[in-house]
């Protein structure tokens, strides 16, 4: 009997023995576990932080290079005065002309032969007769797709022919209902060759005063809606080409 208790002591104890290591080997084991566990935890806070910079960055040189292109595009090629209105063309193809007053204007022509307005005409035995736009910014026609009229542009007289004439490539004319025509008597090829224009609304001016209109929309062959509803048009009215 004393034997055999002896054994059951000694199994006793293994198993006590067993069990502490167990949980020793388990304690181990938890550690590597959470120490692993937080490794990967720092590597993942790592990469988010890694990435957050990255999208940070990259946010930043978005708005940076699109402001820079913004104000490359805003930037002005060109500027000037046209009566007491100033103009300014931007690399974008936008013509911004602010308010003023446009009178006794005159372009001379070839022969020394003196025209009221932008434009005249040449005459030539072979190709016949050519429009000669001679408007401030007509070096740059070509740039320009868009004009903003800023302010009240007054014309007055026949000063206002074929101002904006010649001026293929521009679909909008913006604040157009800024131009104040009832001090003008004539709008001829005031719109002529503008041959990308699809639609014009000129419903606010007042041209009363207005008795010719040769040519006003000459060579405008995209221009399919055009509200002149408050022209003035009358036995004087020279409505010829228009």
């Amino acid at each position: 009997k004393k034997k055999k208790k002896q054994i059951e002591e000694r199994r006793t104890k293994e198993i006590e023995a067993n069990t502490e290591r167990l949980k020793k080997e388990q304690a181990e084991l938890n550690r590597e576990k959470n120490s692993a566990n937080a490794v990967l935890a720092a590597k993942r806070l790592k990469a988010l932080i890694i990435t957050g910079i990255f999208a940070v960055a990259v946010i930043f040189a978005f708005f940076y290079f699109k402001g820079q292109w913004d104000n490359y595009q805003n930037a002005s090629v060109a500027s000037g005065t046209v009566g007491t209105a100033t103009w300014s063309l931007r690399r974008n193809g936008e013509l911004d002309i602010s308010g003023g007053v446009i009178e006794n204007q005159e372009v001379t022509d070839s022969k020394g032969q003196k025209w009221p307005g932008f434009v005249y005409i040449e005459n030539d035995p072979v190709s016949g007769n050519t429009m000669v736009s001679k408007v401030p910014w007509n070096n740059n026609s070509s740039d320009i797709k868009t004009v903003d009229i800023t302010g009240t542009l007054s014309i007055k007289g026949d000063s206002g022919q074929g101002i904006f004439a010649g001026l293929s490539n521009v679909t909008t004319f913006n604040g157009i209902n800024n131009v104040d025509c009832s001090g003008a008597t004539t709008l001829s090829g005031f719109f002529a060759n503008d041959s990308s224009l699809t639609s014009l609304s000129l419903s606010s001016w007042n041209t009363a005063n207005v008795k010719a209109y040769v040519g006003i929309f000459l060579g405008d062959e995209s221009l399919t809606s055009v509200d002149i509803s408050p022209f003035s048009f009358t036995s004087n009215n020279d409505l010829s080409q228009q």
